[in-house]
């Protein structure tokens, strides 16, 4: 075995502390500040929970008039709920806007913790398909 491997089983072994946990990219208080863009539905997708569309006050016009771009930083929120009320979330599926073109994913926990962070493949996949007029706006795959 190489010192490496040896020297981080070590670690490991005597509780040194992993990376930090990655933070929710949308704030805790994001019912105050964020617009809802859609309301309560049955979602296709997202294990058939119901869910509400929110936006930050930055993507929420952009969302909605399907014109411009989404600033770097701005945040789409997908609260997810067990019953068709929308009224207490059991999590979270959010995309933030990155430089150029890329997006950053993240599923959440109702607990606020990151499960998934990054470039979350089966969301991705999905959502690179709605770039046409007819099947969503710059990623969102919201219905015209």
């Amino acid at each position: 075995m190489r010192r490496s491997s040896l020297l981080l089983a070590a670690l490991v072994l005597v509780g040194c502390p992993g990376p930090e946990p990655a933070a929710p990219v949308f704030p805790a208080d994001y019912a105050s500040t964020f617009v809802e863009v859609r309301d309560c539905r049955r979602s296709p997708e997202h294990e058939l929970a119901f869910i509400r569309v929110l936006a930050s006050p930055d993507a929420a016009g952009v969302y909605t008039s399907r014109t411009g771009t989404f600033p770097v930083g701005a945040v789409i929120l997908k609260e997810e709920h067990a019953s068709e009320g929308c009224d207490d979330p059991i999590g979270w599926t959010a995309m933030r806007r990155e430089d150029g073109d890329a997006w950053r994913w993240q599923d959440v926990a109702p607990d606020r913790v990151v499960i998934e962070d990054g470039a979350i493949a089966r969301c991705a996949a999905c959502h690179a398909r709605c770039v046409a007029p007819d099947q969503g706006f710059e990623q969102t795959c919201a219905e015209p």
